[in-house]
């Protein structure tokens, strides 16, 4: 239909009918945007660089510890006077283990690995005689078979 300036004017309730049925097709997507936003959480559409600045503090360049690093971090969240035992469940839950033998306390938590060379962060524990720690010092050992 043409109205008076000769252009083709469609009927309202075609035009209505077209916009509702655009907004429906568009309705899908946006339905499972929704649903996998709630799924995934808002890290989505965020970022989380937690484990890439932890690994750039702690390592060097080369993929070696940063022994100072390590051993600041460790004073820090075992300061003295923390027990043992607390510096202990850490290195389990790393897959690590600790003890005391000859009058020393050590803990070892194992970094990388394959077949026949594993690297190791070796931690040497200065303990007082209530078994509460003093001083940790980090270092990368090697071990092979």
């Amino acid at each position: 239909m043409r109205g008076l300036s000769g252009v083709v004017v469609r009927p309202l309730n075609f035009t209505v009918r077209c916009h509702v049925h655009k907004l429906m097709l568009l309705r899908q997507p946006l339905a499972a945007l929704a649903v996998s936003t709630l799924l995934a959480g808002c890290d989505a559409f965020g970022f989380n660089s937690t484990r890439e600045v932890a690994k750039r503090l702690l390592f060097q360049p080369n993929g070696k510890l940063d022994e100072a690093a390590t051993s600041a971090a460790l004073n820090a969240r075992f300061p003295p006077g923390s027990r043992f035992n607390d510096l202990q469940s850490f290195a389990q839950s790393l897959g690590g283990r600790c003890g005391h033998s000859q009058g020393r306390s050590w803990c070892d938590i194992p970094l990388r690995g394959v077949i026949c060379d594993t690297r190791v962060m070796s931690l040497s524990v200065v303990t007082r005689s209530d078994d509460s720690i003093e001083h940790i010092q980090a270092t990368e050992l090697a071990r092979t078979c």
